[in-house]
């Protein structure tokens, strides 16, 4: 499977800051300070109260929860238990300064970083779940039941046959079910924004293209581009500096088949081997300390940007309000 990283304007609109002030004689300006976070269920938006990861892991504690109560209306008993996911690598840096220093623009690093985590870290971490004990405690039958409330009836063959229409072994046909399920459907509203971004996504990449040739974020560009030409670094945009790392790994070996959106809008690329230990893993790490060093000055080079970025999709965002309002309400009406 070959990733395709893609910066859509569906992300941007998402961060886009809700808590600009008013816009004046714009477009939008009737839309009444609605935001893309009201219309898609779960959207995290850029300047809630909190950070990102704490947002996400009270999810998780109420989707625990709901999986409690759908267990214990099936005669179960289900204790909520969020995990650590620092043993399991998603847990992120506080700071836009933290995260730079670690992974810089999170292109090579996060090869090195997406490496087998420790097994015995995670194990170790599994094996505080108090669920575990519960379930060790009943006999395979009072088992097998629970797995099923919880996980949902399993297929008993989880392959079709192979048909002339579709040759070969394809996976059958399953629908998930069980109260975890639900209780993640519920809690996270899975499938909502994919839905948004199939309704609205040719709309909003329309006003993207738009966003991106506004005189504000030309000029914030033609800026970062020269002050990193300043500082040793040659690029036209950041896009461009990603694209370099990511040229870097391709010669080492560390992605294969790498393809390049031609209108900058994102890349694919096949996995490579990265052996620990091995040279291919030495050379990705001398290109991520590289990607550290051209980010921290890229960082620097960005100093009081964020407040134009902000007020140039707020206004792109109002104005998408605006025009699409009606649709936009129908769609909250679909997806509560």
């Amino acid at each position: 499977m070959r990733p395709f990283i893609i910066a859509t304007a569906f992300a941007l609109f998402l961060t886009a800051c809700s808590g600009a002030g008013d816009i004046e004689d714009s477009p939008g300006a009737s839309a009444g300070g609605l935001t893309l976070s009201d219309f898609i269920p779960g959207a995290f938006e850029f300047d809630q109260t909190g950070d990102e990861e704490e947002y996400y892991r009270q999810q998780e504690r109420v989707a625990q929860d709901k999986i409690a109560a759908c267990m214990a209306e099936q005669g179960f008993e289900y204790v909520p238990f969020v995990r650590n996911e620092d043993q399991f690598g998603f847990s992120m840096p506080d700071t836009q300064e933290e995260f730079v220093a670690q992974y810089g623009f999170g292109i090579a690093t996060m090869i090195l970083e997406n490496q087998p985590p420790d097994e015995e870290a995670i194990e170790a971490e599994m094996a505080k779940d108090p669920n575990n004990a519960i379930m060790d405690a009943m006999a395979a039958a009072e088992r097998d039941a629970y797995y099923a409330a919880l996980y949902g009836e399993q297929p008993e063959d989880g392959f079709e046959e192979p048909t002339e229409d579709s040759p070969g072994v394809t996976v059958g046909a399953f629908e998930p079910s069980g109260c975890q399920n639900a209780a993640y459907e519920e809690a996270f509203n899975q499938g909502a924004e994919v839905a948004f971004y199939e309704q609205f996504g040719p709309m909003i990449q329309a006003i993207d293209d738009r966003v991106k040739s506004d005189p504000r974020i030309v000029e914030l560009e033609v800026k970062w581009s020269s002050c990193m030409a300043e500082r040793g670094y040659d690029f036209a945009d950041r896009n461009e500096a990603q694209v370099f790392l990511l040229r870097r790994l391709e010669e080492v070996g560390a992605i294969t088949d790498l393809e390049i959106d031609p209108e900058g809008m994102g890349w694919g690329y096949g996995g490579g081997q990265v052996e620990p230990g091995g040279p291919i893993e030495a050379a990705v790490k001398e290109i991520a300390a590289e990607e550290i060093a051209m980010a921290k000055v890229g960082l620097t080079c960005s100093a009081d940007e964020q407040e134009v970025f902000q007020e140039v999709y707020r206004e792109a965002e109002q104005r998408f309000i605006q025009e699409n309002l009606a649709e936009l309400e129908q769609y909250k009406k679909e997806n509560p």
